[in-house]
Order: structure tokens, then C-alpha cells, then sequence
């Protein structure tokens, strides 16, 4: 049974899965669904990183499930055994102890020895709910003795709007695994509309972009993020009906190529999210 918790005020609905992932299954105003919402506890369960937004870490692909930091070898479960890459992290489905709810909050907090990833560390989370609109906040702490590559994202999946915009800039050049190269390339015709006024449902929407501001444009609603210097875009081909636009914080692989944060022992990272009617 995964236990739901319920934020709400007079025009907003928030439901977040504290035993996975922390996971904002459901994000409503005035009834309206914001984000793509399981019918079920199976449906969530089968497929996890496509409703609500998941946290991810490491986020999207480790080329090989194995890299390298401070002259040891790591290795995480090969999981997209297609491409022979790690997929999507192993913190969506962890359990979040709750240390406070009420009716506009939650607090909630993970701690990790190894198991999910293999550095110890702390997240503390806070979930709110205002009259403008839904805001988390994330700290991550090195809890370990020694240093820890950070990078993670959020892989927020809207019910496909109207309309969109996100502050993208130049786009990674992938090779047929999804692993970015290193070369930058500059927006195709179709993907510089995905910066200004872009209709979903024209075609296929994916690729790895730099970020050139924190935020996008869903529909009426603004998507405000903090922390993250990459976004990510994916809606499964299209005719889904839905809209992935994920914060990352360090690119594609990062793990490999060093494009990680470094975190010292006892050192917090801090990340924000918001998604509001105040644009």
C-alpha cells in the first residue's frame, strides 16, 4: 500500500506518495489536472517515471551503469539492457519517512547508507500548497566522510497542454544509446518553437538542452524551478497525452563525463520547484 498525503486549499489539490519517492501523483486547480495522475497504485507502480513528477538520481542515462569518481569505480544496475545503460536512478519509488502534515504542508525526509546510490547521504524535503500555487523544497546533504557526485533531476510529466514554452538553449548531440557525445549543436527550426509558443500535439518532442532560464510556460500555468542547469524534453512520441519538461541538474551522463556538482562531506545542495497560476 503506498500511503497518499493530501495538501489543499480553497482552489488547489496536492496528493504526494511519501513511500514513493515523494512522488506529487496528483496536482489539482479547480479540479483541473495539472499533472498526468495513475488510476491506480498498479498503473504507478508499473510504470513510475511517467506520472507526477519523480525525483531522479542519477537522473536519465549512466552510460554502462559504471563511472569513476575520486579514482574508485562505481556500478549501478544495468536497467535499459538495450543501450547497456543505467535508466532513471533508483530514488522514485524510496520511501520518505514523514515528519510533519497538515493541511498546506508536508515535511519529509529520506536517508541513504548506500542502498539507492552509493555515497551516504540525507534528503529533507518540504511540500506546500499557496494561493498561487504549489512550491518543494529539496536539501541534500553529504552525510558521508568523504566527497559525493551529485546530479539529479525531476521527471515532471504534465497532462499535455495547450500550449508550451521553456527556456532552452543549444541542444546535446546524442549517439544511438542517448548518451550525449560532448558536441553542443545549435536548435533546429522545430525546436526553437519549443522556446517560445509550441503545440504538442505537432509531433514528436524530445531532447537534452542547456538551460537558459528556470521558467517554462505550461499551458496557463508557470513551471519555476532552482538548482538545475539543464532541461530535459520528452512526450513519448506524442499523441500520449502528455508532456514531460524535467529539470536536471548536470547533463545526460554526467556521472561519466564529470559534468557532476561535487558535494563535500557535510555539504548541502538545496532545489526548488514551483508550479503557479502567477506568471
Amino acid at each position: 500500500m503506498i500511503n497518499d498525503y493530501v495538501l489543499q486549499n480553497s482552489t488547489w489539490t496536492c496528493r504526494i506518495s511519501s513511500e514513493f519517492g515523494i512522488n506529487i501523483t496528483s496536482l489539482r486547480h479547480h479540479h483541473f489536472p495539472i499533472l498526468r495522475e495513475p488510476q491506480n497504485q498498479e498503473a504507478l507502480q508499473s510504470n513510475p517515471v511517467l506520472y507526477g513528477i519523480p525525483l531522479l538520481l542519477p537522473p536519465n542515462r549512466t552510460a554502462g551503469g559504471t563511472f569513476v569518481f575520486d579514482g574508485k569505480t562505481y556500478f549501478l544496475p544495468i536497467n535499459e539492457p538495450l543501450y547497456n545503460n543505467h535508466l532513471h536512478g533508483l530514488l522514485y519509488n524510496a520511501p520518505f519517512h514523514v515528519l510533519e502534515h497538515s493541511n498546506c504542508c508536508l515535511t519529509s525526509q529520506f536517508v541513504n547508507h548506500g542502498e539507492v546510490f552509493p555515497f551516504p547521504f540525507q534528503i529533507d524535503a518540504k511540500d506546500s500548497l499557496h494561493a498561487h500555487g504549489y512550491h518543494r523544497t529539496l536539501k541534500i546533504t553529504n552525510t558521508g566522510d568523504t566527497a559525493m557526485p551529485l546530479t539529479l533531476g525531476f521527471h515532471t510529466t504534465f497532462t499535455e497542454p495547450k500550449f508550451f514554452s521553456v527556456p532552452i538553449g543549444k541542444r546535446w548531440v546524442v549517439n544511438e544509446a542517448y548518451i550525449p557525445t560532448g558536441e553542443m549543436a545549435e536548435l533546429t527550426p522545430g525546436q526553437r518553437d519549443y522556446q517560445k509558443y509550441c503545440v504538442p500535439k505537432s509531433g514528436n518532442i524530445s531532447g537534452f538542452f542547456e538551460a537558459k532560464g528556470k521558467t517554462a510556460q505550461i499551458g496557463k500555468y508557470a513551471f519555476t524551478v532552482d538548482g538545475f542547469d539543464q532541461w530535459i524534453l520528452y512526450n513519448g512520441g506524442g499523441n500520449q497525452g502528455y508532456l514531460c519538461v524535467e529539470p536536471q541538474a548536470g547533463p545526460v551522463n554526467a556521472l561519466v563525463s564529470g559534468g557532476y556538482r561535487r558535494l563535500e562531506s557535510s555539504e548541502s545542495a538545496f532545489f526548488g520547484l514551483s508550479i503557479t497560476t502567477a506568471f
